[in-house]
């Protein structure tokens, strides 16, 4: 009897009511940290904020609160929050393509989904039939003859400025204008390296 009333408890834990259930699976999630706009972000001592959080004044004292939704990031004493989405962040070395989208002070500034537009120098492009000279005035005024507005150009992120602009250049062959296709914007991993490269020639 007695072990029949055992086997019959263990069935009974292995088939719990639907509110336990969902109990479970929030504390299964309870590690995941994850916050919405306002909340409060659980601190150690002598933290520091980071982006997207905002120092405010509690009843016990300074609270910090998170500006934006998303998972929160602790790297030694710094506490930040990355969005669950957002723009995409160019770095040195990725291959991209942009759009032109003005022409001034000898430069190409591109529209690269980014946060900011990114600008291709007329010295960091490789002028037509590979020829290697210094850039003069005239190059200056035959830049449309290169690449004009609403063009398609793929190029490699050469710098990443302080203030967040890029700086890109294409001084190689496979860095040109893109055409013959269909552009498609999306939410993709990019990868850097000859893999990269390679799908934009």
């Amino acid at each position: 009897m007695e072990a029949q009333r055992s086997s019959s408890a263990s069935f009974t834990i292995l088939r719990p009511k639907r509110l336990s259930d969902n109990a479970k699976a929030v504390s299964r999630l309870s590690h995941v940290p994850i916050t919405s706009p306002g909340s409060v972000i659980l601190t150690e001592d002598h933290s520091v904020r980071a982006r997207r959080t905002l120092l405010s004044c509690g009843e016990s004292g300074n609270v910090l609160n998170a500006t934006r939704a998303g998972v929160i990031s602790r790297v030694n004493k710094l506490v930040m929050v990355m969005p669950l989405r957002s723009r995409y962040i160019l770095e040195t070395g990725d291959v991209v393509g942009g759009r032109v989208v003005e022409i001034a002070s000898k430069r190409y500034k591109m529209d690269v989904n980014a946060t900011k537009l990114a600008f291709l120098l007329l010295t960091a492009i490789k002028l037509p039939g590979g020829v290697h000279r210094r850039r003069n005035q005239e190059d200056e005024l035959n830049m449309r003859e290169y690449f004009k507005e609403g063009d398609l150009v793929s190029a490699e992120v050469q710098e990443r400025r302080k203030h967040g602009s890029v700086a890109l250049h294409a001084r190689m062959l496979r860095y040109r204008k893109l055409s013959g296709g269909r552009w498609t914007v999306g939410h993709l991993a990019i990868r850097t390296g000859e893999t990269s490269k390679e799908a934009l020639s």
